[in-house]
């Protein structure tokens, strides 16, 4: 739940980002926790697979989604290519998100903690 000054939100996303043509990458979940931060957004539970990941985030209702995905996705690039330089792809243009309502949530942090 996020509070701001006069009002409260419990808004959870699920976000899946793939990698350009789909190429493994040996993602850094500290690298996603913090790009998120920057996006003004909560993550609540990550899942890492070999070419894309899983975010369960609960968002800034003042900031539109596609914003929040475009900063996660910008911030997160640039350092990946940062630390890993040409091993790193990018995301592809397009991502999966989906809204979680409180009696899906706990299914859905299940399934990204077996990921």
């Amino acid at each position: 739940m996020l509070k701001m000054a006069h009002s409260i939100s419990d808004i959870s996303l699920h976000l899946v980002l793939v990698t350009k043509y789909r190429r493994d990458y040996n993602f850094n979940s500290a690298v996603l926790a913090e790009a998120t931060a920057s996006a003004s957004a909560v993550l609540e539970q990550i899942g890492i697979s070999t070419n894309h990941v899983h975010l369960l985030l609960q968002i800034d209702t003042k900031r539109p989604i596609c914003k929040t995905v475009e900063i996660i996705k910008s911030l997160s690039s640039k350092k990946f290519k940062k630390l890993s330089g040409s091993d790193w792809h990018g995301w592809q243009n397009g991502y999966f998100i989906s809204s979680v309502g409180r009696s899906t949530k706990s299914k859905i942090k299940k399934y990204l903690e077996e990921q």
